[in-house]
Protein backbone atom coordinates (compact mmCIF):
# COMPACT_ATOMS: atom_id res chain seq x y z
CA UNK A 1 0.00 0.00 0.00
CA UNK A 2 1.86 3.30 -1.13
CA UNK A 3 0.74 6.25 1.68
CA UNK A 4 2.37 9.60 1.93
CA UNK A 5 4.04 10.03 5.05
CA UNK A 6 3.51 12.08 8.01
CA UNK A 7 5.57 12.28 10.71
CA UNK A 8 4.71 13.87 14.17
CA UNK A 9 7.71 14.81 16.38
CA UNK A 10 7.24 15.99 20.01
CA UNK A 11 10.07 17.86 21.20
CA UNK A 12 10.55 19.26 24.51
CA UNK A 13 12.88 21.78 25.47
CA UNK A 14 14.09 22.43 28.77
CA UNK A 15 14.73 26.34 29.29
CA UNK A 16 15.61 26.20 33.17
CA UNK A 17 14.62 23.74 36.00
CA UNK A 18 11.58 25.98 36.20
CA UNK A 19 10.25 26.52 32.80
CA UNK A 20 10.25 24.14 29.65
CA UNK A 21 8.02 24.16 26.55
CA UNK A 22 6.63 21.42 24.38
CA UNK A 23 7.02 21.95 20.28
CA UNK A 24 4.81 19.63 18.54
CA UNK A 25 6.36 19.57 14.56
CA UNK A 26 4.69 17.69 11.73
CA UNK A 27 6.23 16.89 8.53
CA UNK A 28 5.50 15.21 5.05
CA UNK A 29 7.58 13.54 2.24
CA UNK A 30 6.78 15.37 -0.99
CA UNK A 31 5.73 12.06 -2.74
CA UNK A 32 4.23 8.76 -2.16
CA UNK A 33 6.12 5.68 -0.86
CA UNK A 34 6.18 2.78 0.56
CA UNK A 35 7.77 2.18 3.88
CA UNK A 36 6.72 0.34 6.97
CA UNK A 37 10.20 0.49 8.98
CA UNK A 38 11.46 3.98 10.00
CA UNK A 39 14.32 5.05 11.78
CA UNK A 40 15.80 8.37 13.36
CA UNK A 41 19.46 9.78 13.70
CA UNK A 42 20.08 12.15 16.26
CA UNK A 43 23.79 14.06 15.89
CA UNK A 44 26.09 13.16 18.21
CA UNK A 45 29.42 14.11 19.22
CA UNK A 46 30.50 11.16 17.85
CA UNK A 47 29.96 12.33 14.08
CA UNK A 48 30.02 15.31 12.03
CA UNK A 49 26.66 14.98 10.98
CA UNK A 50 24.71 18.15 12.21
CA UNK A 51 20.91 17.16 10.66
CA UNK A 52 18.91 14.84 12.31
CA UNK A 53 17.89 11.75 9.31
CA UNK A 54 15.01 10.04 8.93
CA UNK A 55 15.82 6.63 7.30
CA UNK A 56 12.64 4.54 5.69
CA UNK A 57 13.14 1.17 4.31
CA UNK A 58 12.03 0.16 0.69
CA UNK A 59 11.35 3.88 -0.86
CA UNK A 60 13.06 3.36 -3.96
CA UNK A 61 10.64 1.56 -6.95
CA UNK A 62 13.68 -1.02 -6.82
CA UNK A 63 14.36 -1.71 -3.48
CA UNK A 64 16.71 -0.13 -1.06
CA UNK A 65 16.20 2.49 1.21
CA UNK A 66 15.71 6.41 1.84
CA UNK A 67 17.40 8.84 3.70
CA UNK A 68 15.77 12.51 4.69
CA UNK A 69 17.54 15.59 6.18
CA UNK A 70 14.63 17.10 8.41
CA UNK A 71 16.58 20.12 8.56
CA UNK A 72 16.14 20.78 4.50
CA UNK A 73 12.32 20.66 4.95
CA UNK A 74 10.19 23.47 4.10
CA UNK A 75 6.62 24.50 4.45
CA UNK A 76 6.32 21.06 6.34
CA UNK A 77 7.29 18.81 3.33
CA UNK A 78 10.79 17.00 3.11
CA UNK A 79 12.92 17.43 0.22
CA UNK A 80 13.78 14.26 -1.87
CA UNK A 81 15.28 11.86 -0.40
CA UNK A 82 18.91 10.19 -1.33
CA UNK A 83 17.94 6.77 -2.26
CA UNK A 84 19.92 3.66 -1.67
CA UNK A 85 19.37 0.80 -4.41
CA UNK A 86 20.35 -2.38 -2.00
CA UNK A 87 17.45 -4.65 -2.87
CA UNK A 88 14.52 -4.86 -1.15
CA UNK A 89 15.69 -3.53 2.40
CA UNK A 90 12.85 -4.94 4.88
CA UNK A 91 14.84 -3.28 8.31
CA UNK A 92 16.46 -0.43 9.63
CA UNK A 93 18.19 0.88 12.41
CA UNK A 94 20.44 3.41 13.98
CA UNK A 95 23.39 2.87 16.38
CA UNK A 96 26.33 5.12 17.59
CA UNK A 97 29.56 5.43 18.02
CA UNK A 98 31.36 2.52 16.78
CA UNK A 99 34.90 2.79 15.22
CA UNK A 100 34.05 5.89 16.18
CA UNK A 101 31.14 6.90 13.79
CA UNK A 102 27.51 6.47 13.68
CA UNK A 103 25.92 4.08 11.35
CA UNK A 104 22.28 2.92 9.87
CA UNK A 105 21.78 -0.42 9.46
CA UNK A 106 19.66 -2.11 7.35
CA UNK A 107 18.72 -5.72 6.47
CA UNK A 108 17.90 -6.68 2.91
CA UNK A 109 15.19 -9.30 1.94
CA UNK A 110 16.83 -9.89 -1.71
CA UNK A 111 19.70 -11.05 -0.29
CA UNK A 112 19.92 -11.37 3.34
CA UNK A 113 22.84 -9.01 4.07
CA UNK A 114 22.97 -7.17 7.09
CA UNK A 115 24.66 -3.73 6.36
CA UNK A 116 26.31 -0.71 8.23
CA UNK A 117 26.60 2.91 6.33
CA UNK A 118 28.20 5.79 7.79
CA UNK A 119 25.84 8.15 8.82
CA UNK A 120 28.15 10.98 7.36
CA UNK A 121 28.93 9.82 4.25
CA UNK A 122 26.30 7.27 3.26
CA UNK A 123 28.58 5.05 1.87
CA UNK A 124 28.61 0.72 2.90
CA UNK A 125 31.15 -0.31 4.85
CA UNK A 126 31.56 -3.31 3.09
CA UNK A 127 33.60 -5.52 5.48
CA UNK A 128 30.87 -5.50 7.36
CA UNK A 129 28.22 -7.45 5.68
CA UNK A 130 27.18 -10.23 7.44
CA UNK A 131 24.22 -12.83 6.13
CA UNK A 132 20.91 -13.23 7.91
CA UNK A 133 19.53 -16.04 6.97
CA UNK A 134 15.46 -16.05 7.50
CA UNK A 135 12.57 -14.00 7.77
CA UNK A 136 12.78 -11.65 9.98
CA UNK A 137 9.89 -8.93 11.13
CA UNK A 138 12.29 -6.01 13.26
CA UNK A 139 15.35 -5.14 14.35
CA UNK A 140 16.45 -2.96 17.47
CA UNK A 141 19.61 -1.99 19.17
CA UNK A 142 20.74 -1.58 22.30
CA UNK A 143 23.93 -0.62 23.75
CA UNK A 144 24.85 -2.33 27.14
CA UNK A 145 26.25 -0.56 29.97
CA UNK A 146 29.47 -1.85 29.11
CA UNK A 147 29.61 0.19 25.77
CA UNK A 148 28.86 -2.94 23.48
CA UNK A 149 26.55 -2.18 20.60
CA UNK A 150 23.84 -5.11 20.23
CA UNK A 151 21.80 -5.69 17.24
CA UNK A 152 18.50 -7.94 17.53
CA UNK A 153 16.62 -8.99 14.62
CA UNK A 154 13.17 -11.00 15.55
CA UNK A 155 11.60 -13.60 13.28
CA UNK A 156 8.59 -15.54 13.59
CA UNK A 157 10.22 -18.27 15.39
CA UNK A 158 13.68 -17.25 16.04
CA UNK A 159 15.38 -14.15 17.48
CA UNK A 160 19.60 -13.65 16.47
CA UNK A 161 22.01 -11.31 18.38
CA UNK A 162 25.18 -9.81 16.89
CA UNK A 163 27.16 -7.65 18.31
CA UNK A 164 29.05 -3.91 16.78
CA UNK A 165 32.88 -4.54 17.67
CA UNK A 166 35.18 -1.41 17.34
CA UNK A 167 37.97 -3.32 15.09
CA UNK A 168 40.70 -0.77 14.43
CA UNK A 169 38.85 1.52 11.70
CA UNK A 170 36.36 -1.09 10.67
CA UNK A 171 33.14 -2.58 12.44
CA UNK A 172 33.14 -6.43 13.44
CA UNK A 173 29.69 -7.91 13.34
CA UNK A 174 29.31 -10.90 15.26
CA UNK A 175 26.39 -13.26 15.95
CA UNK A 176 26.13 -14.12 19.49
CA UNK A 177 25.29 -17.08 20.63
CA UNK A 178 22.87 -19.86 19.00
CA UNK A 179 19.57 -18.66 18.50
CA UNK A 180 17.55 -21.54 19.46
CA UNK A 181 18.87 -20.55 23.15
CA UNK A 182 17.21 -16.88 22.90
CA UNK A 183 13.90 -18.37 21.93
CA UNK A 184 13.34 -20.63 24.56
CA UNK A 185 14.32 -17.51 26.96
CA UNK A 186 12.13 -16.05 25.42
CA UNK A 187 9.28 -18.78 25.73
CA UNK A 188 9.95 -18.77 30.02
Amino acid sequence: MRTSWVCALGLSLSVSAQSSISLDVSISTSGKIASDKVAWFYPTSYSNASDILLVGNDGAATGGFNVWEVALASNGTLPNPIVHKTGRTKLVNVVYSIAGKDWIVTLAQSDSYLRLFNVETQLELESARTKVWGDYSAMCGWRAPSGAQYIYVFGKKTVKVYILQDGNNCVNVLEVGPSHFWLKFLRN
